[in-house]
């Protein structure tokens, strides 16, 4: 594998340059492929560049594969991928420049920290899951779900799908798709070795799970002495219980387990919304230990372009000796946010949702033009998605005329950089398929339906807001959440009994007069917590005479503060608070 294409790039102060990117330091390196770190002068971020090797003289197939990986990147804009800014051919090579991932695999984790516990398991397996629902909604499957290709981001806990190298269109039925076995065989389903052709999201579930019983045990279930060997115990050995390598895990997860890793295609999981059924509602918080495991071991920064001597790019061969005029933050080991025992007072989101809370100039369907995007305070007749939706001059006051700056994000992240807030998001998702939920479909209009982009305004929350080792999420069908999921139990959970009356526990999200109403009653009632306030511009109803006489009833008959300044709603949180945003109250 030659790396003569570097020579073949141009230089700025010595440093090979594709674009306006800036490579650094060689990061990785497969059989078809190498990445760089990077720095994109003109955007002032950090990147990843993959290059094609050996582009001049590749296989059509080869190419071809290249090439699909960077348009489906492209076409499929969602937070649980690696986003792509760039792809092309120059200077006789192929690359792709996509964000820089500040995390590392799951394999590295579990090899660093050993294996991990099983409700961090569980939220991977719900959060893979749903980016496997993306990918199949555009008729796409991965084909190489592992462990090293789920990234873990150290600072929030999110994951990434990477390497969308072999990925197959089930639109697209050409022979450079269908032929041949593609995959890693330890983590490949039965049908994927036997007839390949016929792979789908069921193919992409059998992964999961063996990725998942590695990550409970540190161990691959099927082992051979060679590929071949491997791929026949894959094909008919069973799947031995975690008990073999020591490990104890509930009845319920070995169940779906199983279900996952079934031989037959009949008897497995075959969608991703079967697969929710069968776990817990409630994504869970990680270690830190496990987050402090995925810090990478530098972060790219602005090179120093003053020298022009000629520089050698260092690469994976040169054992950790870098360039020294590229520069990089060494990032230690620090821990980055203190123990979940520090958790002070608790935030409750509620319903913060592209069906319930998205202006109208922003029903767009991806996250990036939603958080891009500016809006008008101007109200037109246009319908609205269901009959939940606050309506647009109510949805525009929650969110803000530019929503990645609005007073929603702005207050959530706020509470995000603050170490001591525990948060709670209360997501509302439904499941079109499920017969139960047929008539509250029916009578309200679908709504958050999993996998859509209604359901993801908590997604693009996240990119601002969301820590893995003081946040959960919570998903709900119905209307009161404190008798339908656990979010008591987990509320106790991080705060002791004789806290309770005391700490400051704040709820914001819609409906005022519904949702809100209720939460902030079990709380009280059933949870224990007497120290509880919300914000009315951070809460919004589609009755606008309810939603005051909601918050005239919090005051008087519970007790709950109502703050009309965000700034204010904050300080009680214990947030330095800078929003500086004051409530626009619907006439009374």
């Amino acid at each position: 594998m030659s790396d003569d294409f570097l020579d073949r790039l141009p230089r700025d102060a010595g440093h090979p340059r594709i674009g306006s990117v800036i490579l650094g330091r060689e990061i990785g390196r497969g059989a078809m492929g190498a990445v760089f770190s990077g720095w994109d002068c003109e955007a002032a971020r950090p990147v990843a560049v993959k290059f094609l090797l050996n582009s001049q003289h590749a296989s059509p197939d080869r190419i071809h594969r290249f090439r699909r990986e960077g348009q489906l990147l492209a076409l499929l804009n969602d937070p649980s991928l690696i986003e792509l800014f760039d792809h092309g051919f120059a200077h006789d090579v192929y690359y792709l420049i996509m964000e820089w991932v500040p995390g590392r695999g799951l394999d590295h984790i579990v090899g660093r920290v050993g294996p991990m516990l099983e409700h961090e398991v569980v939220t991977i397996l719900r959060d893979v899951g749903q980016a496997l629902l993306v990918l199949s909604t555009h008729g796409i499957v991965h084909r190489d779900i592992k462990p090293s290709n789920l990234l873990l981001r150290s600072q929030d806990g999110r994951i990434k799908i990477a390497d969308l190298g072999i990925a197959k269109s089930m639109e697209r039925m050409d022979s450079l798709e269908t032929v041949g076995i593609l995959g890693t065989p330890a983590f490949m389903s039965p049908e994927q070795i036997r007839e390949p052709g016929t792979v789908s999201l069921a193919s992409d579930l059998f992964s999961l799970g063996m990725t998942a019983y590695f990550l409970l045990t540190r161990q691959t279930p099927f082992v051979g002495k060679t590929a071949y060997e491997t791929m026949q115990k894959v094909c008919s050995d069973a799947l031995p219980h975690p008990r073999k390598f020591g490990i104890s895990i509930s009845d319920s997860l070995w169940e779906t387990l199983v279900a996952l890793t079934e031989k037959s295609l009949e008897q497995r999981i075959q969608q991703s919304e079967r697969l929710f059924e069968r776990l817990p509602t409630v994504s869970m918080p990680f270690r830190s230990t496990l987050l402090d495991a995925a810090r990478p071991s530098f972060e790219p920064s602005m090179p120093d372009l003053s020298s022009r001597v000629g520089l050698r790019l260092p690469t994976l061969s040169d054992r950790g000796e870098t360039d020294a005029s590229f520069a990089t933050s060494d990032l230690g080991t620090a821990h980055l946010v203190p123990p979940e025992s520090a958790i002070r007072s608790l935030l409750f989101c509620q319903c913060l949702q592209n069906d319930f809370i998205a202006p109208e100039d922003c029903v767009s369907p991806t996250a990036t033009e939603w958080t891009n995007a500016s809006l008008t305070l101007d109200s037109t007749m246009r319908p609205l998605p269901n009959r939940l939706h606050v309506g647009w001059q109510e949805a525009t006051r929650l969110v803000g005329e530019v929503p990645a700056q609005g007073p929603l994000v702005s207050a959530v992240s706020q509470c995000a950089e603050a170490e001591h807030v525990g948060m709670l998001f209360i997501r509302d998702w439904h499941d079109a398929s499920d017969p139960k939920q047929h008539a509250e479909m029916e009578f309200f209009g679908p709504h958050c339906l999993m996998g859509t982009w209604g359901a993801r305004f908590i997604d693009v929350l996240e990119a601002y807001s969301r820590d893995r080792r003081r946040t959960a999420v919570i998903d709900s069908t119905g209307i009161n959440d404190c008798a339908d999921t656990p979010i008591l139990d987990l509320s106790r959970q991080w705060i002791a009994p004789e806290r309770r009356a005391t700490v400051p526990v704040g709820v914001i999200g819609v409906w005022t007069n519904v949702k809100i109403h209720y939460l902030l009653y079990d709380l009280k009632t059933r949870g224990g917590f007497h120290n509880l306030a919300t914000c009315s511009a951070l809460v919004a109803s589609p009755d606008q005479r309810a939603h005051l006489e909601a918050l005239r009833h919090f005051a008087s008959i519970l007790n709950v503060k109502v703050f009309d300044r965000i700034d204010d709603f904050l300080q009680f949180l214990g947030v330095n608070a800078s929003v500086g945003q004051t409530s626009i109250m619907p006439e009374g």
